[in-house]
């Protein structure tokens, strides 16, 4: 079965944007999601997710909160969950972390956080890792160890043909 992760740069390009990518990745998360839902992502996207929307709402009356901001607050919040229906969100923890050092070692062009949902989504075995982040996908498909895992994952860009030819693939 497969397990696809989406990190915070895919659930944004999900929830706040509206181009022919983020049109798909919907229709992917539609498709796929219910009780046994196969898309995963890590307690780090909570943080990377709320920090837009936190800025329109933080120090503010109820009256003068930016509606949009308030929208996709409280759409992370509730989907963002560990057993949601539409997303798992994984939980953080020292395997993870000590995986993510030494991914950092090995690629030094990969941010702290790119590690960590790079390491959260083979730990939990991810088939696909969901990403519009270029620079984390060059940087690990240059890495000798990486491309030797058996169990590596397959990156998916944010782009209509790659999610729609991924949803052919899963769903068809």
């Amino acid at each position: 079965m497969a397990l696809l992760y989406l990190d915070a740069c895919a659930l944004i390009d999900a929830r706040e944007k509206s181009t022919p990518g983020s049109r798909a990745l919907v229709d992917l998360i539609a498709e796929g999601s219910g009780t046994e839902t196969p898309f995963i992502t890590s307690d780090l996207t909570l943080l990377e997710v709320l920090t837009k929307p936190n800025q329109g709402l933080i120090d503010r009356t109820s009256d003068r909160e930016d509606p949009a901001s308030r929208a996709n607050h409280d759409w992370y919040l509730k989907n963002l969950v560990p057993d949601g229906l539409l997303f798992r969100t994984m939980p953080l923890h020292r395997e993870i972390l000590l995986h993510a050092a030494i991914m950092r070692a090995r690629i030094p062009s990969l941010k702290t956080p790119d590690a960590i949902h790079a390491a959260t989504a083979h730990h939990f075995g991810c088939t696909h890792f969901l990403t519009g982040d270029a620079k984390l996908m060059r940087g690990m498909e240059r890495d000798a160890a990486w491309l030797m895992s058996p169990d590596r994952f397959t990156f998916v860009q944010l782009t209509a043909a790659a999610l729609d030819a991924l949803r052919t693939e899963l769903f068809s």
